[in-house]
Parts: structure tokens; C-alpha cells; sequence
């Protein structure tokens, strides 16, 4: 099995037509329930197999101008949890229709967006509202519902100084490189460029998507910080593989590697690896003295997975089958988010490969 394979986060919404969704009943603060139309369906199959959630409506962004609301059709901004409150995803609820995001989902996101904008007839004509929709994708897509602006850069600066996630020696590389936000017309739309801080406050994002008549599209999210001079390496060998016209999509490059042991005795070893294209992957390997521990070790993630996707045997490089694996979601516990990771055990091990996108996570790993 190898650990790295192509995809792209990429979406281009071009249909007219009325679009697949999925029914998802929705249980209020005041005890009722309530019917909507939810999108995209492959989320609420994933997330929602039953067809019921509840909702927690959110405050109104402090950002957020009036205009702003009137141009999206008055869209409400709120979280959507299971029925166990599990975990939380982000919602836009507008007349009956649901729209969902969260990482975990990210090429979905841009297609959500895109039925958002269609369903409210919303055709950005000014660089101003094509910024508006762009900084509406972040708060939903990236921030869990939260004002975007205070994560919005337009300089290095902009970041504090005493931030023990960007020491002053760090800097330099990218400090040329983050700027304001830009919105550029193209071919009857808009490309907008922001830079963004994580909430974390541990990563840069370049930023880059169109919006117009078709919707939001060509989503591009390359992490530039840390390991600037790593990412920026990686970066110019996917250009270059494009230009040599037999690109991968997506490319990944080890940052960081690591050992250690776990509460029940295991071996780990410990890599951080990442993407052109997105957030990066974790691969944790652990290694134990007997098949109990590593089966105790494998059972453990399926009982604590919200969901589990697949699963099937583990095979070889030459097809042998050498164990078992599952693709699960996990909450992660920050913010009842999710991940997602694949689990492979066999005799004396388990080896578990995760990322906070399920899109790039399915693109890592190569089956």
C-alpha cells in the first residue's frame, strides 16, 4: 500500500437543474421538528443515516453588513449536531433548504456554496460582493460558523508578534508573501486571493477561488506556513510536474518525523506529511509485543469512530492479505469536530493515517 496518491480540491457547479438533496428533520431548542431540503445528500447519508439532527441557531456575524445578508437572501447561519451531540457541522438555512459545510467534507464545500448561491439567485457584480461570498464560504467552510474577519491577514504584521506559533525568526520567508485581500475579474467572474490564520493560530492559508453565475468554484487552499521553505519546495515541483503536463493533482512531502509510546505499551513512530493541495496528513504507526494489544488497539478506534465507511482486508504490495482495515470519521474532541483515518491492523500492529479532510485522506492513501 502506498501512502500517497493523487486528487484535486477542486468543483465547478455548472447544472441549471434542480439538484440532488436529501431530507433531514431537524429538532429545535423548543422541542419541534422541522423538515428540510438538505444538501449536499452525500453529507447527510454520511453524518445523518436516520434523517434526524439538531440545530443551534448561531449569532449573527458582527462583521456581517446588512447588504451582505440581503445579497444571500437572509441566509441563518447555524450548527447541526447528531442526536447524541456527538459533534457539530455548520449549517445555512434559508426558506425549507439546508446547506451544509465542514472540513471534513472539503470538495463538497464549494458545491454547497454553490447550491446556496443558485437557490438565492445570488450573481456577484462587484468585486465587493464577490469578497462578501468568499468571506461567507470562509465562515461556514473554515470557521465553524465564527467571523472570518479577525483570521483575515493583509500582512505578516497582523499576526502578534509575541504568538509563540510565529516566532520573529520565522517570518522572513513569508513575510513578501501574505497580503491584503485581492479580487480579480476573469472571464465574466472574480478570482478572489485571501491569506488566513488557522484558529489555532498555528497555520497560514493562501487562499484562491471564482465566483460568479456558476457559482464557487476552483477552491484552492495551499497551507504556507509552517515549514515555509519545505511547502514552498513542494510547491514549485507541482508546478513544474504541470508544466511538464503529467501532473499529479495533489503531492505530499514528509515534514516531520517523531517516536514515542503509548498508555498500553506500544512502539509509535510518528510522521507529519504535507499537501499541495490542503491539509496534510498524519500517519502514526504502533507497534506492540502481541496480536491482543494491536487488536485491542484496532477495536478501540472503531468503537469511538461516529461513523465507519469501510471495511475490508488489508493486502500487500503483492495482494497478499495481511490483516484487516476500516475508513472511520472520529471526533477529534476540539470543538466537536471530526477527522477522518484510516485503521490497518495486522499481526503486531496497527497503522492509522488521518487528516481532517476525508477527500484528501482518500487521496493520501492509495489503494
Amino acid at each position: 500500500m502506498a501512502l500517497l496518491a493523487g486528487g484535486a480540491l477542486m468543483l465547478q457547479f455548472v447544472s441549471a437543474q434542480e439538484p440532488l438533496s436529501a431530507t433531514l428533520e431537524l429538532h429545535q431548542q423548543d422541542g419541534t421538528v422541522q423538515r428540510y431540503k438538505a444538501y449536499p445528500p452525500d453529507v447527510v447519508a454520511t453524518l445523518f443515516p436516520q434523517g434526524n439532527a439538531h440545530v443551534q441557531p448561531m449569532a449573527p456575524s458582527a462583521s456581517a453588513s446588512h447588504s451582505v445578508s440581503s445579497f444571500l437572501g437572509g441566509a441563518r447561519v447555524v450548527h447541526i449536531s447528531d442526536t447524541v451531540r456527538r459533534f457539530e457541522i455548520t449549517g445555512a438555512v434559508l426558506g425549507g433548504h439546508l446547506f451544509l459545510f465542514d472540513e471534513l467534507f472539503c470538495r463538497q464545500n464549494p458545491l454547497a456554496m454553490s447550491e446556496l448561491l443558485r437557490f438565492t439567485g445570488s450573481i456577484p457584480g462587484t468585486p465587493g460582493e464577490a469578497l462578501a461570498v468568499a468571506e461567507f464560504y470562509l465562515r461556514l467552510a473554515y470557521y465553524r460558523g465564527a467571523d472570518p474577519q479577525p483570521y483575515i491577514l493583509s500582512s505578516i504584521d497582523d499576526i502578534p508578534v509575541a504568538a509563540p506559533s510565529f516566532p520573529a525568526s520565522s517570518r522572513e520567508p513569508i513575510g513578501d508573501l501574505v497580503r491584503p485581500p485581492r479580487v480579480l475579474r476573469a472571464s465574466g467572474s472574480f478570482k478572489v486571493e485571501l491569506f488566513t490564520r488557522d484558529t489555532s493560530g498555528s497555520e497560514i492559508h493562501q487562499l484562491t477561488m471564482s465566483v460568479g453565475a456558476q457559482g464557487l468554484w476552483d477552491v484552492r487552499d495551499r497551507i504556507v506556513y509552517p515549514d515555509p521553505e519545505s511547502r514552498k519546495a513542494l510547491f514549485e515541483r507541482v508546478e513544474k510536474h504541470r508544466t511538464e503536463g503529467a501532473p499529479k493533482q495533489v503531492e505530499f512531502e514528509l515534514l516531520i518525523m517523531g517516536d514515542g509510546t503509548t498508555d498500553d505499551g506500544g512502539l509509535m513512530d510518528l510522521q507529519s506529511w504535507a499537501a499541495s493541495e490542503g491539509p496534510g496528513s498524519g500517519r502514526t504507526h504502533i507497534y506492540y509485543q502481541s496480536h491482543s494489544s494491536a487488536e485491542n488497539q484496532y477495536q478501540k478506534n472503531l468503537q469511538n469512530a461516529v461513523a465507519i465507511l469501510e471495511q475490508g482486508s488489508w493486502l500487500d504490495e503483492k495482494g497478499v492479505d495481511v490483516g484487516k482495515k476500516a475508513l472511520v470519521l472520529l471526533p477529534s474532541g476540539l470543538g466537536k469536530s471530526l477527522y477522518s483515518s484510516w485503521i490497518f491492523e495486522d499481526k503486531l500492529s496497527v497503522l492509522l493515517i488521518s487528516c481532517s479532510c476525508l477527500d484528501s485522506l482518500r487521496a493520501a492513501v492509495h489503494e
